[in-house]
C-alpha cells in the first residue's frame, strides 16, 4: 500500500524577498508565454529544441540571466503537457 506524505510550510518573507520573488515568477511567466507563441507560430514542439533557446533569451534579455536555470526550464516543460494535450503529440 502506497501512503503519501505533504507537508505544507508558510514562509514571511521580508519585502526583497518577495520583490526577489515577484522577479522570479514573472520570468518564468515570460518564458511560457514567449515560448507558448512560437508554439502557435510553428505548431511543433520538441522540448529539447526549446530548452536550447533558453540561452538566447537570456542573451536577448539580460534581466532573464538572475532567476536559475531550473525554474526556466520547468517553465518549458509545464507547456509540453498543454501543447500535447491540444495538439495530440
Amino acid at each position: 500500500m502506497l501512503i503519501n506524505k505533504a507537508y505544507k510550510f508558510r514562509i514571511y518573507p521580508n519585502q526583497e524577498q518577495e520583490q526577489c520573488f515577484a522577479h522570479h515568477f514573472s520570468c518564468v511567466r515570460f518564458v511560457y508565454n514567449r515560448m507558448l507563441a512560437l508554439f502557435k507560430e510553428t505548431r511543433q514542439f520538441n522540448k529539447n529544441q526549446y530548452k536550447v533557446m533558453l540561452p538566447d533569451l537570456k542573451r536577448q534579455f539580460a534581466w532573464l540571466k538572475y532567476p536559475n536555470s531550473q525554474s526556466l526550464q520547468s517553465a518549458v516543460d509545464n507547456l509540453y503537457p498543454s501543447a500535447a494535450r491540444l495538439h495530440h503529440l
